[in-house]
């Protein structure tokens, strides 16, 4: 707020920022299987949109939890809104509330994390997978995910979910 960010320097600083190889072809198989799709962030919704947009992954996106931030009329940042913000200990209240929106029983929430701030993403433990770039990083969040895939790229993360939702389809 001080340094005098607004929305055009949000949009310019975001430009180059690509997402995860694959994440796009994921989230196309997930709309195409019409699995309802959130991201749940210790971030900022207008960046996760801005930066889905950029990617053309918006229309992907089912809805987007994360903290709200407020420009003024002249599209600077004045501040955010605090019950927005998503902290580790409410990603899973996030998640059954987009359920409970898409009338999805929480059991059948399917859920990627990648740190050890996603431990209370998705409902359960079993259906929570986690991405690590190392051992030293999959060993970190282990305890957390039903199941850990090294790996930069998506493509695991797209196969998980395929054998997640075989027995659904």
């Amino acid at each position: 707020i001080d340094g005098g960010l607004d929305e055009k320097k949000i949009r310019s600083s975001l430009a180059e920022v690509k997402l995860r190889p694959g994440f796009v072809e994921c989230l196309r198989f997930l709309k195409e299987k019409n699995v309802p799709v959130a991201i749940v962030s210790y971030g900022f919704e207008y960046f996760i949109h801005v930066v889905l947009a950029n990617n053309k992954a918006s229309e992907l996106v089912d809805a987007v939890y994360s903290a709200i931030i407020d420009f003024d009329s002249n599209g600077l940042l004045k501040g955010c809104k605090p019950e927005t913000v998503v902290l580790p200990c409410n990603k899973g209240i996030f998640s059954c509330r987009f359920a409970n929106f898409f009338n999805v029983d929480f059991e059948n929430i399917l859920a990627v994390g990648d740190s050890a701030g996603d431990m209370t993403l998705g409902y359960s433990k079993a259906n929570c997978l986690g991405i690590a770039k190392d051992e030293a990083e999959k060993a970190k969040i282990e305890k957390y995910m039903g199941e850990v895939a090294i790996t930069e790229d998506v493509g695991p993360v797209q196969a998980w979910l395929e054998r997640k939702l075989k027995p659904r389809s």
